[in-house]
């Protein structure tokens, strides 16, 4: 079996204790070997897990320093942000305060030309109302001067029809007298008519 120096791996003084405390010298050489192939191993395993841990703090460091990185662009990003928020809302507000002069101005106009609207309005209204009244008034007037002239015509009819009546009046009295004067003249001559003959009889 193959001796080495290092204390924790003297293969030959393990044999040789595990011997001295009753152990085979076969059975005691394979103990060691599995012994020895297991530090072997170990030893292995503890370079292994310092090189992750060098990863561990490479990859650690690498780590921080991207996150340190991306917080600083992240702030850079915010700050850009920010300030274009700032911007972008003053932009807002100014565009606000114009549409807001602009509506103002749009509504005083409005309410201007509604106002000149109405008081037009009013003026027709009371210009229709001047014509409609002259027109009334008018009509008024003209119906009065008819009425008058009906009532003169009724008169004159009236005047006239009752000239007519004394004048058909006064033909029948005259033809009335003028018959019963006929008729007397008639009735005398018929009368001296028979006094004549009376007398030559």
């Amino acid at each position: 079996m193959e001796e080495t120096t290092d204390p924790f791996l003297d293969t030959h003084t393990n044999v040789q204790e595990l011997v001295t405390v009753g152990v085979p010298e076969a059975q005691a050489e394979i103990l060691v070997r599995q012994y020895a192939r297991s530090i072997a191993m170990n030893s292995a395993t503890k370079a292994d897990i310092d090189i992750i841990h060098a990863s561990l703090d490479e990859f650690r460091l690498e780590t921080k320093a991207h996150i340190e990185k991306s917080r600083q662009e992240t702030n850079a990003h915010l700050k850009t942000l920010q300030q274009e928020t700032k911007t972008d809302i003053a932009t807002l507000h100014t565009d606000i305060d114009k549409a807001r002069l602009e509506t103002t101005s749009a509504i005083e106009t409005l309410r201007q030309e509604t106002k000149a609207d109405i008081a037009a309005l009013h003026a027709d209204i009371d210009k229709v109302r001047l014509e409609t009244t002259s027109a009334i008034e008018t009509l008024r007037q003209e119906t009065k001067a008819d009425i008058a002239a009906l009532h003169a015509d009724v008169d004159k009819v009236r005047l006239e029809t009752q000239a007519n009546i004394e004048k058909a009046k006064s033909d029948t009295i005259k033809w009335v007298a003028g018959s019963y004067v006929a008729a007397v003249v008639s009735l005398a001559g018929i009368m001296l008519a028979a006094v004549r003959l009376l007398s030559q009889g």
